[in-house]
């Protein structure tokens, strides 16, 4: 595996009333979007809002 697909990361960022709440970082896209969904189970999606973005560390 190259080390650029070892260094990429996937933060989940978190947005209530449009400010930022939090931000968590996963190894795995898979593990991303299971938070990220767990969190939209809680959220008025008017109004908040989640969303998943790479990174490379």
């Amino acid at each position: 595996m190259s080390k650029k697909l070892q260094d990429k990361k996937w933060i989940v960022v978190e947005v209530r009333s449009g400010i930022p709440i939090s931000v968590n970082i996963f190894s795995k896209l898979g593990l991303a979007e299971k938070y990220a969904a767990k969190l939209r189970k809680t959220m008025n999606l008017e109004k908040d809002e989640t969303g998943i973005f790479p990174i490379e560390l």
